[in-house]
């Protein structure tokens, strides 16, 4: 018998204790009232020049105001484990063993997070904030940026975009550490907070509640797991490996349901809020079979069939609520408490070769279907659809974010090549040598639903009446690559290893805007090179080896955009880096 088992309790916590951001608006930013409709054609690279260096810029950055964001994360885990396994063996011909365990796992997460931010105060305080920050610089009852700057920015993205001036953050930091002073000064002193236009409610921040409810977490999930499989050996060419596996979850969730006011509270008044309290539980039985069948001795063909699951996670679960029932339009965000687990079915097949010269080829296909696909759904509802919480009427129109589970089929299919191999029995130099390739090929398909909202007048004629188009466009998953790409190159010689990588991912489905006749996201194709280089010393020096790892040797930028549009939508370059190191094995 082999027993193996396992237990392990782990704590963890995070914290943010003082995250800053500050807003600035340049008036003269290109807008349609200043921008001709030619100018607004044109690529983010030529239209940065355009406003970063008219005359008097700095002054015309006015600073709008500042936001703070502080929180914390707790996080306590326990892990168990136990497997048991019984050898079997029929004759001469079968041999193999039985194999059952279990597994719990506890998981206790409490994330607070409060956010949020003041207007631009200087109207209000002038008379009073020169004597802590006389290096401010007013355009009329606004503060300008004038004072904040530091050194000219014209390497960003490299030096496409010269944005001009970048700003001085010790200054950023001195303006949140005096209205963070003057705040508590006058909040805690009753005679000083006389003296204040509007009282409280021209100090501290006031909360923005939808980034601090929606990302919270008050949740303790349990899992359990069992298991039974065995694995068949006859002879020497076939295997077979059938099993089965139970699964459950269940987790007790808190959370809150908030309603927009018409001016947030300040951080230290109470929030009009309703505590939620919700269970989640689920189980599943998931069958899998494994055969490998070895016609000869350098080759064999394994093939499987496996169910899985992909669970939701936290955010998707937590049960938060954010209404705006004030103003229009009206607007309802919300978790799923109640969002059921991904359930993948997989269909694999691998024919393998492998021998002294070939050294691994591998070719495999697969082919995998899933239900109920986690999604976050967003759309406009209008009267006679379901109302999502009865704050709102039926004639309400309210746009609509939560997450759900797709409804349409999806599917996932491809084939992938890898070949692992030495060129030992070549001549020299070539003998140096190893290669390793891997390429998959990915098609999917789904079924996305698309909304369009039309003002209809009715036949008899009055008001035009919102009426809502549904239909469904077929496409490809989100972030499925159809191509992937790996390729090594190494060399190793009297303890001289070298390792030359590349990479490539093939232009990637981003986002699926689900109105209609709108835009969808891509991704373009990504490509690098990496270089690893390792020399083991000998002699006295023996168990010392020097490293250099060097990456993105191809210093690669990175672009999203809009199908049909070459301009970007988002950049990242993140260079190349060189590391330099020794290492010491005993």
């Amino acid at each position: 018998l082999e027993l193996d088992y396992g237990f392990a309790y782990s704590k963890s916590k995070v914290e943010d204790p003082d995250s800053r951001t500050w807003n600035f608006d340049f008036i003269k930013a290109s807008s349609a009232d200043i921008t001709s409709v030619e100018n607004r054609k044109l690529h983010p690279e030529q239209i940065v020049p355009m406003f970063n260096d008219v005359p008097d810029s700095l002054n015309n950055l006015i600073y709008m105001g500042s936001g703070v964001n502080f929180g914390n994360m707790d996080d306590a885990n326990i892990n168990s484990y136990l497997n048991l396994k019984i050898p079997f063996q029929i004759g001469d011909a079968i041999n193999g063993f039985f194999k059952f365990g279990g597994a719990y796992h506890s998981k206790q997460r409490l994330q607070d997070n409060t956010s949020g931010g003041s207007g631009e105060f200087y109207w209000a305080w002038k008379d009073r904030v020169g004597e802590y920050l006389p290096w401010l610089v007013p355009n009329g009852e606004k503060l300008s940026a004038v004072g904040m700057e530091e050194d000219r920015e014209i390497t960003f993205l490299n030096g496409k975009f010269p944005f001009g001036q970048s700003l001085n953050f010790n200054r950023l930091n001195e303006i949140t550490d005096w209205w963070k002073y003057i705040s508590e000064l006058y909040l805690n002193d009753p005679e000083l907070l006389k003296l204040v236009m509007g009282g409280e409610e021209g100090l501290s921040y006031r909360h923005d509640l939808f980034g601090s409810v929606m990302n919270d977490q008050d949740i303790r999930e349990n899992y359990y797991a069992g298991y039974f499989m065995t694995q068949v050996n006859i002879g020497q060419r076939i295997m077979l490996m059938p099993g089965v596996r139970y699964e459950s979850t269940n987790a007790t969730m808190k959370g809150m349901r908030v309603i927009k006011p018409t001016l947030e509270p300040l951080f230290h008044q109470p929030i009009n809020q309703t505590l939620m309290t919700k269970e989640r539980k689920d189980e599943f039985l998931l069958p899998m079979i494994h055969a490998r069948i070895r016609p000869a001795r350098f080759v064999f063909l394994h093939m499987a069939y496996t169910h899985t699951l992909s669970r939701p996670d936290f955010n998707a679960m937590s049960p938060n609520i954010y209404l705006n029932t004030g103003f229009q339009p009206f607007s309802y965000y919300s978790a799923n408490p109640l969002i059921h687990a991904e359930y993948w079915k997989n269909y694999d097949a691998q024919l393998t070769f492998h021998g002294k010269k070939i050294g691994l080829f591998s070719i495999s296909g697969f082919y995998k279907t899933v239900e109920d696909k986690i999604w976050s759904r967003s759309y406009d509802r209008i009267k006679g659809d379901p109302i999502p919480d009865p704050s709102f009427r039926d004639t309400d129109l309210v746009k609509v974010t939560t997450f759900e589970n797709h409804q349409y089929p999806i599917f996932l299919k491809g084939m992938e090549l890898e070949l692992q191999t030495s060129f030992w029995y070549l001549p020299r130099p070539l003998n140096f040598f190893t290669i390793y390739a891997n390429y998959t090929f990915s098609e999917s398909e789904t079924q996305y639903p698309t909304t369009k909202i039309v003002n209809i007048i009715p036949p008899t004629g009055g008001r035009p009446v919102p009426t809502r188009f549904d239909s469904t466009q077929t496409g490809p998953m989100l972030f499925q690559p159809k191509h992937i790409m790996n390729l090594s190159l190494g060399f190793n010689r009297k303890g001289l290893n070298i390792w030359l990588s590349y990479q490539f991912n093939g232009m990637t489905f981003t986002s699926k805007n689900y109105y209609f006749d709108a835009v969808d996201g891509i991704k373009d194709k990504f490509n690098r090179m990496d270089l690893q280089v390792t020399q083991k010393l000998k002699g006295k020096l023996s168990g010392l080896e020097i490293m250099a790892n060097i990456a993105n040797l191809t210093d690669f930028m990175e672009t999203s955009r809009l199908r049909g549009d070459a301009r970007p939508t988002y950049l990242e370059n993140y260079g190349w880096t060189a590391d330099l190191g020794i290492r010491y094995r005993f």
